[in-house]
């Protein structure tokens, strides 16, 4: 359900972003996040959505993952570790103490590696969901850390092994507790 009103939540924002271009305040779009990008995944996601409903109605189990929180959270979470980094350098530069410079910990630091890597290698994945009319299956897996009450899913991978291989990169590197690997699909 938190899912659902995420979902909700980040279209509403994409519809103020692109509200805002329309008045002259183009602002410059970021790196990880595309929003036309974005609006194609939410429209796919829709669909998914509607015939998950249906199914639930019908008693079956469902998992609704969607495609467009995938994309959106890994890009926001690139753009804080960007922000991380500039501050350590930042702190570097000015010469602070040690004790201000761990703040930054080296989970979070394997964190951004890890997801930047991801992103890196299978961001592509979105576009070929977009740019196809037959169904291409995916992998994700979700992941709790240590002081967060609610859980993220890392996903689209090609393959399940590949799905575990990070899951399993994850755990190794104390950086949350990861569920198995589910396949998703996306049907345009």
């Amino acid at each position: 359900m938190k899912k659902i009103f995420l979902y909700f939540l980040i279209t509403f924002l994409i519809i103020g972003c692109s509200e805002e271009k329309k008045t002259n305040n183009v602002k410059e779009e970021n790196k990880y996040v595309k929003i036309e990008l974005m609006k194609k995944l939410s429209d796919i996601d829709e669909i998914k959505i509607k015939e998950n409903i249906e199914k639930m109605v019908d008693g079956e189990n469902v998992d609704i993952s969607m495609l467009m929180l995938f994309y959106s959270s890994i890009g926001t979470h690139l753009l804080y570790c960007d922000v991380m980094l500039e501050i350590n350098l930042e702190l570097d530069e000015q010469k602070k103490s040690e004790k201000l410079k761990d703040l930054y910990l080296k989970q979070s630091d394997d964190e951004c590696k890890i997801k930047r890597e991801i992103y890196e290698k299978y961001n592509y994945m979105y576009q070929t969901i977009i740019n196809t009319n037959s169904q291409i299956s995916y992998f994700h897996f979700d992941v709790k850390e240590e002081f967060s009450e609610g859980k993220s899913s890392i996903g689209i991978f090609p393959t399940k092994k590949e799905c575990e291989y990070y899951a399993n990169l994850f755990r190794e590197k104390n950086i949350g507790l990861t569920s198995s690997c589910k396949e998703g699909f996306s049907q345009i």
